[in-house]
């Protein structure tokens, strides 16, 4: 009962079993005050585990989902505790401590990133072309949120790719550092997008993008590879697959959904 309350959560989820999601977002808020106390910059990697199958929302929000999404309440209220673990990280992140002081809030210094791992399954993802494990856009275009206070300005959009690669060098810049790979080290494939997030209108193009499955996945994938690329103003993306020996080439920007 004192966890409800203290969470703002409905009394008809006293004796339920604790959801992930409120699981999660309990270690969250621990990790940002126990990191927060040691006054040194610090790295978190959040995952909500929502949406990620199987799809079951806490008993409250699938009900309020009811009220404008019959069909997917279950996704929907899923969706919802996405939302709740965001707001929590930023209250946590404006209040570490948690005893309703804000002194110590770090929110100013503090840049959060928003993005997924892949594409979405459980549900249509038009206009975009296929679905999680595929190498169309449906598979591989995912949501970037970046908020980062005083840095980044309210409200500014950028259509330079980014890749999951160019996560570490990014971070890496921003922390003061630089990738200095010895002789038998691989070569970060990365690039840092740091630059684009403290002026999101600065002309940063970044190189081509490649894609390689090299194996085969149900109905969804075989042995294929893509590139995206910007030339003459334009995106366009092409697809080679290796069994057929065929290419494909679409024009993104003229035709997102790859028809």
């Amino acid at each position: 009962a004192d966890y409800l309350e203290k969470h703002g959560l409905p009394k008809s989820l006293l004796d339920s079993p604790k959801h992930i999601s409120d699981a999660v977002g309990d270690a969250l808020e621990e990790t940002i005050g126990t990191l927060s106390s040691r006054k040194k910059p610090f790295y978190l990697q959040f995952h909500t585990y929502a949406v990620h199958g199987p799809v079951k929302a806490r008993p409250d929000l699938k009900t309020a989902a009811m009220d404008y999404a019959t069909q997917k309440a279950e996704y929907s209220g899923f969706i919802a505790s996405v939302d709740e673990n965001l707001r929590r990280m930023r209250e946590a992140l404006e209040d570490p401590n948690g005893d309703g002081n804000t002194d110590d809030s770090i929110t100013e210094n503090t840049l959060i990133l928003f993005t997924s791992d892949n594409g979405g399954t459980h549900a249509e993802n038009l206009p975009l072309k296929g679905v999680k494990g595929m190498l169309s856009e449906g598979g591989v275009r995912v949501p970037l949120i970046a908020c980062w206070p005083g840095v980044i300005p309210a409200g500014a959009v950028t259509d330079r790719k980014v890749h999951c690669l160019d996560y570490y060098p990014t971070c890496l810049e921003l922390a003061g550092g630089a990738w200095t790979p010895n002789a038998d080290q691989h070569p970060l494939d990365g690039e840092s997008f740091a630059g684009l997030l403290r002026d999101p209108d600065s002309a940063s193009p970044r190189e081509p993008i490649f894609y390689f499955f090299p194996g085969y996945m149900d109905s969804r994938a075989q042995p294929s590879a893509s590139v995206i690329d910007d030339l003459e103003g334009k995106r366009y993306k092409l697809f080679y697959t290796y069994e057929a020996d065929t290419w494909e080439l679409y024009c993104l920007t003229d035709d997102q959904g790859e028809t």
